[in-house]
């Protein structure tokens, strides 16, 4: 979501420079790191989440849910080989 939002986001006249052409290999994951951090945030999650026929939000267990899978699923690849 964040490199997708790098791409239509940007406000640079020349093509050359704009979204993530010619950035710096290193800085081309940050907007997409933030976006994640931002959304483990359970009350940025919870305010972003409604269901399309009801509008009914997550509860509190169902961010909580998502956030630890997140985090045992990060906390596995780093433990991979």
């Amino acid at each position: 979501m964040g490199h997708i939002l790098q791409q239509l986001l940007t406000t640079a006249d020349m093509s050359e420079i704009s979204g993530q052409q010619n950035v710096e290999w290193d800085a081309v994951h940050v907007s997409a790191y933030v976006m994640r951090m931002w959304l483990m945030r359970g009350d940025t999650l919870r305010s972003l989440s409604y269901h399309w026929e009801t509008g009914k939000q997550l509860d509190a267990d169902e961010v909580d849910t998502i956030i630890a899978g997140t985090l045992t699923k990060a906390l596995l690849v780093l433990g991979s080989p």
